[in-house]
């Protein structure tokens, strides 16, 4: 399992995620349970080709995910939620619950500007 070294080649990885979530949710503008549990699997999907660990054990960690989700959501304005910041959270705290990486370097992934904000 290789990570990326740069920010930017993290930042790619996170377009290519959020882009194929957006395609999956097109037309819709509310989302429903089973179109979340599938923006779940898209990422995981992504993760697990990525990083050649099995999607099984990504997913069996969504709970965690999710709980961080609710925490992250109520810590922004409404206005400011979309699903380009809730795909990045997701895929990035994925990686975080795994132990690929941790809080430090996410901020360090993230400190450059977003290309798809």
């Amino acid at each position: 399992m290789k990570l990326p070294r740069k920010s930017k080649q993290w930042l790619r990885e996170i377009e290519k995620v959020v882009d194929d979530v957006s395609k999956q949710l097109e037309g819709h503008e509310k989302v429903s349970k089973a179109q979340f549990e599938m923006v779940l699997s898209v990422i995981a999907d992504s993760i697990s080709k990525n990083r050649n660990i099995e999607k099984t054990k990504i997913l069996e960690r969504s709970g965690e995910v999710v709980d961080a989700l609710a925490e992250y959501l109520t810590s922004i304005p409404e206005e400011k939620r979309d699903w380009t910041g809730i795909t990045a959270f997701l895929y990035m705290k994925f990686h975080q619950v795994l132990g690929l990486i941790n809080e430090y370097q996410i901020l360090k992934i993230f400190d450059s500007k977003l290309p798809f904000s």
